[in-house]
Parts: C-alpha cells; sequence; structure tokens
C-alpha cells in the first residue's frame, strides 16, 4: 500500500485538478472502478501483514504496526473517502486540494507500516 499511496499522492490525486468538468464524471468512475482493483486487494493484504505480526513477531512491533494499520483504515473511512463521496458527481478544486492534503497521512500511516515489516524481515 505504501508504493500504491505514494503514487496517488504524487501523480494521479493531482491529476484530478487538470480534468476538464465536463469529463468529470466518467473520470472518476473510471478512477475508483480501477483504483479498487489496486487498492482492495493491497489493503487484504495490508490487514493479513498487520496479523501476521502478531504471530511473528516481537509485541512492540505488532502494537505499532496495528496502531499504523487502524490509522490508514480509519482515516481512508472517516476523511478520504467521503472526500471522494462529495466530488463524485462535480469537481471541486478546494476539496480535491483537501483530499490531497488529507491522503498524506494513509501515505506515511502505509509507508511506517511498510518500513516496521522490512525492520522485522531485517531482525529475523
Amino acid at each position: 500500500m505504501a508504493a500504491i499511496s505514494w503514487v496517488m499522492q504524487i501523480l494521479h490525486y493531482p491529476a484530478f485538478l487538470r480534468v476538464r468538468p465536463e469529463d468529470w464524471v466518467a473520470f472518476h468512475e473510471f478512477h475508483c472502478l480501477r483504483v479498487g482493483l489496486l487498492v482492495v486487494p493491497g489493503m487484504a493484504l495490508q490487514t493479513l501483514g498487520t496479523a501476521a505480526a502478531w504471530v511473528d513477531g516481537p509485541q512492540l512491533f505488532a502494537l505499532v504496526h496495528s496502531l499504523l494499520w487502524l490509522l490508514s483504515v480509519g482515516w481512508t473511512a472517516a476523511v478520504t473517502g467521503p472526500y471522494h463521496a462529495r466530488i463524485a458527481q462535480e469537481p471541486n478544486p478546494a476539496l480535491i486540494e483537501k483530499m490531497i492534503r488529507s491522503g498524506w497521512v494513509r501515505t506515511f500511516a502505509w509507508t511506517g507500516q511498510a518500513l516496521l515489516a522490512l525492520a522485522q524481515i531485517a531482525l529475523g
């Protein structure tokens, strides 16, 4: 999820601001369908990885991993998802900018999880 999130934050979400208003609804529907093909399996794997941290690692790693998971999933449900719902039918540059800024919370949470997983692997 970390890699997907970085691509979304740096490339894809800013591109929302370049879509012509008359193309917006079709673009947003396309985005939601296609990004779901990446994000749903990615978040499922993230959830499995979080659970595995409890089985195969120090409890501190597992706790931090779980807190980052909760932050990323909770933030998606409470903040980023609602922004998508609000802009689905009409592009609103101010809301798109807020969505982009809000996405950094998830990006850093997912990056933290990736770094923790790499540390667990390195520590064996």
